[in-house]
């Protein structure tokens, strides 16, 4: 199963497949055009719908993310962001 799945992306990756595209605006062009789904994150896709009426989101969260912040061993910063 796994090798018909690659299988499939390289297949799609072959053809230019727009929904396997890495640029956002390709999928919002998409949102436009009516019949596609974009999962996106929560922040990116409030900015989105607050500059459309014609875009909408789902009020369920499909996959509950998670942020995390890379410091350097021993920063100041690391440590401030431990405290809050």
């Amino acid at each position: 199963m796994y090798h018909t799945i690659w299988k499939q992306i390289n297949k799609f990756i072959a053809e230019g497949t727009p929904a396997l595209s890495t640029n956002h605006n390709e999928h919002i062009r998409m949102l436009y055009e009516g019949g596609y789904v974009y999962l996106i994150d929560v922040s990116t896709l409030e900015t989105e719908t607050a500059t459309s009426c014609e875009l909408t989101s789902m009020r369920e969260r499909v996959f509950p993310m998670h942020y995390a912040f890379g410091f350097q061993n021993n920063s100041v910063l690391g440590e401030v962001v431990s405290q809050e």
